[in-house]
């Protein structure tokens, strides 16, 4: 203890971790919130099993077309870097949303 300050291992389970785990009635809230991400993560991972299911047999198909969908696909897909597909994806449907709600 130096100057009332307690230091090292003594200090931090004395001081440091009930401050930091002080979250002041926002438990419910931040549980709530993490099992919403949860399911959000879950059903997302579902969704893209999915269609790279439906992608996968597309390229396998004996249709000539299917095959150029799925190529013409992955092709554009795989072009892009993330992160423009990204900024692509939430620009065009924060447009159609906003589209949607205000007819």
């Amino acid at each position: 203890m130096l100057n009332g300050h307690n230091f090292g291992l003594a200090g931090l389970l004395n001081n440091g971790l009930t401050t930091m785990f002080d979250l002041q009635g926002y438990e419910a809230s931040i549980l709530s919130g993490a099992l919403l991400t949860i399911q959000v993560a879950v059903l997302s991972l579902l969704l893209a099993v999915v269609l790279g299911m439906a992608g996968a047999l597309a390229k396998m198909a004996p249709y000539r077309f299917a095959r150029s969908i799925a190529t013409l696909y992955t092709t554009i897909i795989r072009g892009i870097p993330d992160l423009v597909l990204m900024m692509l994806i939430f620009s065009v449907d924060k447009f159609f949303l906003t589209i949607v709600f205000t007819l």
